[in-house]
């Protein structure tokens, strides 16, 4: 069963944004719902990534940064969403760990 889905709890990812009739929460660092974690240096360039746990190559996980686009919370819609930019099963796998921090215990 899945608990509902609150505005105050998916502000807390990401920031707000609203035109005309679009209103959307834009997720913070998607990529960690799919379980990647990159760490970078000072200068921007990855230093490290793991994927799922697993340490994967610096420039695997640039080539997997590029194909995730924009994430958001589409309010209207009550779901998440990702850009046409974006990966479709890069996308679904955030969207999939996005519904689980949702999920009940």
């Amino acid at each position: 069963m899945k608990k509902q889905i609150t505005l105050e709890a998916v502000k807390t990812l990401g920031k707000e944004w609203s035109k005309d009739t679009m209103h959307r929460i834009y997720i913070d660092n998607p990529e960690q719902y799919m379980g990647l974690i990159v760490h970078y240096y000072g200068t921007g360039n990855v230093s490290g990534a793991t994927l799922n746990g697993e340490s994967i190559s610096n420039s695997k996980a640039k080539n997997i940064l590029a194909q995730v686009g924009k994430v958001f919370f589409d309010v209207n819609k009550g779901e998440f969403c990702y850009d046409r930019m974006t990966n479709v099963t890069y996308g679904n796998q955030i969207v999939e760990g996005l519904n689980a921090l949702f999920q009940e215990a």
